[in-house]
Parts: structure tokens; sequence; C-alpha cells
């Protein structure tokens, strides 16, 4: 499942752990043209961890179809889009 708790985001990127994307947390225009709100963070460099752990949970640095930015999720989410 996709992370949508912003202050969750904002505590992992102040950990160094993912950096936000300036739209986080902002209501933008899906491709479809509906408003929704972003919650995908930047692209990560090379050699940083996708998956970590934080605050006794599993976190996963994943991309779905159709966006060019990687979402937060909780360990083993497999669909395509959550």
């Amino acid at each position: 499942m996709i992370v949508r708790d912003i202050k969750l985001l904002r505590a992992m990127e102040k950990q160094g752990l993912i950096i936000l994307d300036h739209n986080t947390g902002r209501t933008v225009t899906h491709w479809s043209g509906a408003p929704t709100k972003a919650f995908y963070i930047e692209d990560r460099a090379a050699g940083v961890p996708s998956v970590f752990p934080f605050r006794g949970k599993t976190y996963e640095v994943k991309y779905f179809d159709g966006c060019f930015n990687p979402f937060v999720v909780t360990e083993g989410t497999n669909a395509s889009f959550v």
C-alpha cells in the first residue's frame, strides 16, 4: 500500500531515507485530467537501498506503471497500482 501519511514521509526524509518531490502533499493534475494529491518522491540515486526499515516497519521504494516518480510503499506491495 502506498504511504499517504505526509508526516511519516517527512520523518523519513529527515532521516535521509527519501527525498520528497516538491509536489508531495499538494493537489496536482493526474494524467487523466482529474485532480489528485501527490504522494510520490524524488528518483533515488544509485547505491541507495530501495528497501529500508523505519519505526519498526519495512518500507520499499517502488515505481508503478504510468508514473515517472517512485512511491514509498509497505514492503511486499505487488500490485502495479495501489
